[in-house]
């Protein structure tokens, strides 16, 4: 058996297999120093039959685990559900594949470790946790390494990055948890003046049908896809214009520093249409304020879009992002098939955009 520990502050790739044994463990005569346990520690034995997920709490207060499963279901659209509170020092195993009972998931988890593209990745409601078997030894998973990059200015704008790469120049802060106020951000407005405010802009603009615009430039009908639920919408009373950065996040990581004139823009940007989403109302309503350390897509593919645009949108503005924010992000982008993001030219102080770099 196969066993990786690992905690929600760690976003966890899984050692290089070797086609050697590993050689025997090197003995000490001194005490092996105390590590204490991750807050949300996973145990995986891989290659038990069935494979079996255990899954520890190890925090002072409860968490939610949302669901379990691998990177190839994930992929193929098909997410194990799983949804159970764990209270402090708890722990709740789930038994894959075969088994009975109400902690049985449905379907085998598929390990390729040859190719190491495989993980089990467990979602909490404080974040996610993923880890990967590694071929033949009982090593802890390393950590995902993130190297620090080039300031945002020395990315090429208007050409492709790695999102990893882009996510790297972010500055890295705690949240500013103080004066928020939906207020500050002055928005739907009529930018242009063309009497068409940002909301009835955006439901145009999404619209996979010629949308129908009545009086007052009030959109009467369309078609929409809400990426990240998958449903199609036809009614624009049922549309959101959802900020993919919600405008709470912006401030908490940096937009309590900007004028009026920034936040405004901020609120109403038509330049990068990754700034301003139509999503149904529940995808708005789930995110509400979250961040991508609390909250993703449940599809693997619009969850990838999801961060890549995140990453686009703060560095486009110098948005600030915390450690678990960070971490989550991260992790998700290491799932996804590709990662490329189109650069944007950043956001000065005073809300002007600043010159490419030469």
């Amino acid at each position: 058996a196969c066993s990786v520990l690992i905690g929600t502050s760690l976003a966890a790739l899984a050692q290089p297999a070797s086609s050697e044994p590993a050689p025997p463990a090197a003995t000490s005569a001194e005490p092996l120093e105390s590590v204490a346990p991750p807050p949300i520690e996973v145990t995986v034995d891989c290659y038990s039959s069935p494979e079996v997920v255990t899954i520890t709490n190890n925090r002072t207060k409860p968490i939610i685990v949302k669901s379990v499963g691998s990177t190839y279901n994930r992929r193929a659209g098909e997410p194990y559900r799983a949804r159970k509170v764990l209270k402090p020092g708890k722990r709740v195993t789930y038994t894959v594949g075969t088994g009975k009972g109400s902690k049985r998931l449905s379907r085998s988890f598929i390990f390729d470790n040859e190719s190491s593209r495989e993980a089990v990745v467990v979602r909490t409601d404080k974040g996610r946790v993923k880890v990967r078997c590694s071929l033949g030894t009982n090593a802890p998973a390393t950590l995902v390494a993130i190297e620090p990059a080039a300031d945002i200015d020395e990315v090429a704008v208007g050409q492709p990055v790695d999102a990893l790469a882009l996510l790297a120049t972010l500055p890295v802060e705690p949240e500013f948890e103080d004066g928020y106020d939906r207020e500050l951000f002055r928005h739907w407005i009529d930018a242009d003046g063309d009497g068409c405010d940002t909301r009835q802009e955006v439901l145009m603009a999404e619209s996979l049908t010629p949308a129908t615009v009545g009086a007052g430039c009030h959109v009467e009908s369309g078609t929409w896809f809400s990426a990240s639920d998958g449903a199609t919408l036809t009614n624009p009373a049922s549309v959101d214009i959802n900020h993919t950065v919600p405008l709470k996040e912006a401030w908490q990581s940096g937009a309590h520093r900007w004028s009026a004139i920034q936040r405004e823009e901020f609120a109403n940007d038509l330049r990068d249409d990754r700034t301003l989403q139509a999503v149904s109302s529940g995808v708005n309503r789930q995110q509400g304020d979250r961040d991508p350390g609390v909250w993703l897509p449940n599809d693997h593919d619009a969850a990838c879009q999801f961060v890549i645009d995140w990453v686009a949108i703060k560095a486009a503005w110098g948005l600030a992002v915390d450690e678990n924010e960070r971490e989550a992000i991260g992790a998700t982008l290491e799932s996804c098939p590709t990662r490329d993001v189109t650069a944007v030219a950043r956001r000065g102080s005073a809300g002007l955009e600043l010159p490419a770099p030469a």
